[in-house]
């Protein structure tokens, strides 16, 4: 197939393509950029916006988590001098000063979780739908989807908690298509040289998230308009909004489909992705999938990772008010400040394992990471029970590395359904958060169940909990974690089949080119 086939064919049409096995060494030398070249090229401008995308998916649902904060123990009038607004933890309330909203920890944790009652379905559905009508539409038509019902959550609210818990879970159920989506989209712009690089660009957006969300919330409860707290769901709404036109304007499908990709960079990633991807209409090997030990571990893993992830985003501003007796601005800030850790971690963890990969092989490298982000993240965790008022500094660093840990699995266990079966990897990551998507619903919960009566002790006993899960979920990665393309997804003897006819054609020496391939 010539050039000019190539670049006239159809969008969901997307060809075998040939990998270079030492490309992504630096041994491609038909393709030399600079750095602005580099970062400022269309896989790289995918990356920001994925990494926008995981913001939003992140500060959307999760904007919650600290606003229940303000619902439930915001009790201070507007007009009250600025030391009583910023001292709310220790503040006693008025009968006609009450809460907005007085809910129990029971019914708490139910909001909180109701983001997650459809999302252990919405990922597998999303793969679906990225397998027929690619990643690009599937993310524009679900954030529109989510940035009105955050814009509506206050007035759910305000109206009554069944409202207020659809919204949710409809946000919930649309937003984390997103898993699937990006990795739809990542199997045809990923060169294996920048492979861990753009897929934790886009990752880190969802840390990025807490710290903008965390250090904004904190200033906007305390506004005196409409009570504060629902600014939060405005101001976010908004920016989705006019960012979904932005996604739609410079996101595309594939190299192949992008008008304004240079020639250079479409033939450097055609040539230097690794694994063939096929048409969106080939078969699924459900089967091999969901026998495959592999994927077990994947969604093993996915699911410890979010059952953590949700239990400091939605309680960690919690823990800082009730446990550590931080103000509500102090709050803001100190809930903010792990997940600049993270936001590091995900940039270090991916340098790191793109470095490795001169040394060790692909399965190697992802297990040195998550097992050394797991295991330390696990063993400090159960020091977060032991830390007092007199010490809560200590808590907010131990906080920081523990996140800058968690976020190992971006850089390994995220990587492998790209690393196994390049061409199914968006079925593969519906499975995986959609069973991810199960510990996000049990976590708070079981959190809240917990912590009920906010002592330490029970804070204690949520930490050892945590601490086990990270361990056992090391423990099985270390047993059952792959990086190599499975079996049932490699189709590379297709491949050599159909090079071997090419140059057949070309030689017109077939009875020669026939023998040789009966040897193979």
């Amino acid at each position: 197939m010539d050039k000019t086939e190539k670049d006239s064919s159809p969008p969901n049409d997307v060809r075998l393509v040939e990998p270079q096995d030492d490309a992504w060494k630096g041994d491609n030398s038909a393709y030399q950029q600079t750095c602005l070249q580099k970062y400022t090229s269309a896989r790289w401008v995918l990356a920001y916006q994925a990494c926008l995308a995981y913001l939003f998916y992140m500060a959307l649902p999760h904007a919650m988590g600290f606003a229940i904060v303000c619902m439930t123990t915001q009790g201070i009038s507007h007009h009250a001098n600025m030391s009583e607004r910023f001292n709310i933890s220790n503040t006693t309330f008025s009968s006609d000063n009450m809460p907005e909203f007085q809910w129990d920890s029971a019914t708490q944790g139910l909001v909180l979780s109701s983001n997650f009652f459809l999302a252990a379905l919405s990922p597998p559905i999303g793969g679906a739908l990225c397998h027929r009508f690619g990643g690009k539409m599937v993310v524009l038509v679900t954030y529109l989807i989510c940035a009105v019902c955050s814009l509506i959550t206050p007035l759910a609210a305000r109206t009554h908690l069944v409202f207020l818990i659809i919204a949710k879970v409809l946000q919930g159920f649309c937003g984390n298509m997103i898993f699937p989506a990006t990795n739809d989209l990542w199997s045809r712009w990923t060169p294996e040289a920048e492979k861990v690089q753009l897929v934790s660009v886009g990752f880190s957006g969802g840390t990025l998230s807490q710290v903008v969300l965390f250090m904004m919330s904190g200033f906007m409860c305390t506004l005196s308009f409409d009570n504060g707290w629902p600014v939060i769901f405005y101001t976010l709404g908004g920016a989705c909004l006019a960012w979904c036109g932005m996604w739609c304007l410079t996101v595309f499908d594939s190299p192949d489909v992008h008008p304004r990709i240079s020639s250079e960079e479409r033939q450097y990633i055609n040539n230097t992705r690794v694994g063939v991807v096929k048409r969106r209409d080939e078969k699924i090997p459900w089967r091999a999938i969901v026998t495959s030990p592999v994927c077990y571990t994947i969604m093993l893993v996915m699911f410890a990772h979010q059952y953590i992830m949700v239990t400091f985003v939605a309680f960690g501003p919690t823990y800082m008010n009730s446990a550590l007796k931080y103000s509500i601005p102090e709050t803001g800030v100190m809930s903010s400040i792990p997940y600049i850790g993270r936001f590091a971690g995900s940039y270090v963890w991916g340098f790191l394992s793109d470095k490795l990969r001169f040394y060790l092989s692909v399965t190697s490298v992802r297990k040195l990471v998550q097992i050394v982000g797991f295991g330390v993240a696990g063993t400090l965790t159960c020091g977060l029970g032991y830390v007092t008022e007199d010490t809560r500094l200590a808590a907010v660093c131990l906080m920081t590395v523990i996140m800058f840990c968690h976020s190992s699995t971006l850089s390994s266990n995220a990587q492998l359904p790209l690393d196994i079966a390049p061409q199914f990897a968006s079925i593969i990551t519906g499975l995986m958060f959609g069973v991810g998507n199960l510990g996000a619903t049990v976590s708070p919960l079981i959190t809240a169940y917990i912590i009920s009566d906010r002592t330490m002790d029970q804070w204690r006993t949520l930490f050892f909990l945590n601490m086990g899960i990270f361990l056992a979920a090391s423990v099985a990665f270390l047993v059952f974690a792959s990086g190599d393309i499975q079996p049932w997804a490699d189709n590379s003897v297709q491949r050599d089949q159909e090079l071997t006819e090419k140059q057949r054609l070309k030689t017109g020496s077939g009875n020669d080119i026939e023998l040789n391939k009966e040897d193979v």
